[in-house]
C-alpha cells in the first residue's frame, strides 16, 4: 500500500511522514493518530528525505492484513472458543444448566487474554523494520 504525505520530522533514519487520513484506513495502527484528518506514520528514510518535502511512503499489504488480523478476528476467535469450551466442559461434567455462564465467563477470560499476548507481540515487534513503513520517492521538495 502507497500513500503519499509530508515529512515533519527526522530522527537519525527515520522519518515522521504526515498522511491525509482515508476511510479504509481505520484504526490497524500502522499509524499513529494524529489530529482531525491527518496521521502520523514513523517511516524508515533511505532517500534523505528532509522537513517539509512531499514523499511517497510504503507499507507491505501482507503487514496490514497480518495486523487486522490480530486486532479484529484473534479476540473474536478467543471469545469463541473459550465460549465452546466453557459450555462443552460444564456440559461434560453434568452441569448443564450453568454451562451458558461458565461459557460466557471462559469466553472473556480468553478474550481478555488475546488482548495481552496482542499487547506482548505488539512490545516485541514495535522496532522492527517488517513492520514500519518505508519512504520509496520524494515527490517534492521543499519550497
Amino acid at each position: 500500500m502507497e500513500e503519499e504525505g509530508i515529512v515533519i520530522e527526522i530522527k537519525g533514519n527515520l522519518a515522521q511522514v504526515e498522511i491525509k487520513r482515508k476511510s479504509a484506513c481505520g484504526t490497524c495502527r500502522a499509524c499513529t493518530l494524529g489530529t482531525g484528518n491527518t496521521m502520523i506514520t514513523e517511516a524508515e528514510n533511505p532517500l534523505g528525505a528532509r522537513i517539509g518535502q512531499r514523499v511517497k511512503v510504503e507499507i507491505s499489504s501482507r503487514e496490514i492484513l497480518k495486523g487486522a488480523f490480530l486486532i479484529y478476528i484473534f479476540p473474536l476467535l478467543a471469545l469463541i472458543l473459550g465460549m465452546v469450551l466453557g459450555i462443552t466442559i460444564t456440559n461434560r461434567l453434568g452441569l448443564k444448566e450453568s454451562s451458558q455462564t461458565v461459557g460466557l465467563v471462559l469466553g472473556l477470560v480468553f478474550l481478555v487474554l488475546s488482548f495481552v499476548l496482542i499487547w506482548r507481540y505488539n512490545k516485541k515487534v514495535k522496532d522492527q523494520s517488517t513492520y514500519r513503513s518505508k519512504i520509496i520517492q520524494i515527490i517534492e521538495s521543499e519550497k
